[in-house]
C-alpha cells in the first residue's frame, strides 16, 4: 500500500514543473487574490463608508432635530447625551422616549422635516 502511494507521489513530482520561483506561486494563487479584492471592493469598503457616514450623522445630532428611529417612530430631539437621546413623540400628551443614540435611523432635514407630530386624539 505504501509503495503504491510512493509511486503516485513520484509521478506527481515528475509532472509538476520545476522552478517558476515566486511567479509560479502568484500564478497559482491569482484567482484567490482576485476574489478577495473583488469582495473588498464590492462588500467591505461600501459597508465601512456607510458606517462612517452613520457615525458622523449620530455625532451631529442636536436638540430640536426631527428624527426617525430604527423602529419607525418620528419625533423631535429634546435632549442629547453621549449615549442617550430623549425624543418628543406626542406634543399634546408630552410623550417622550429615552432611546440609545444608536437607535436613531436618520435626521430629517429640509422638506422632509416639515409636518407636525401627532397631537394625540381628543379622548
Amino acid at each position: 500500500m505504501l509503495t503504491g502511494m510512493w509511486i503516485l507521489a513520484q509521478a506527481a513530482e515528475e509532472t509538476t514543473p520545476k522552478g517558476g520561483g515566486p511567479w509560479g506561486m502568484l500564478v497559482t494563487f491569482w484567482p484567490i487574490i482576485a476574489i478577495v479584492l473583488i469582495m473588498y471592493v464590492l462588500l467591505i469598503r461600501p459597508q465601512r463608508q456607510k458606517e462612517k457616514r452613520r457615525q458622523q450623522m449620530l455625532k451631529s445630532l442636536e436638540k430640536n432635530d426631527r428624527v426617525v428611529t430604527i423602529g419607525g417612530i418620528h419625533g423631535i430631539v429634546k435632549n442629547v447625551t453621549d449615549t442617550d437621546v430623549t425624543v418628543l413623540v406626542d406634543e399634546k400628551h408630552d410623550l417622550t422616549l429615552k432611546l440609545n443614540r444608536s437607535a436613531v435611523y436618520s435626521i430629517l432635514r429640509g422638506e422632509e422635516a416639515e409636518g407636525e407630530l401627532p397631537r394625540g386624539d381628543d379622548r
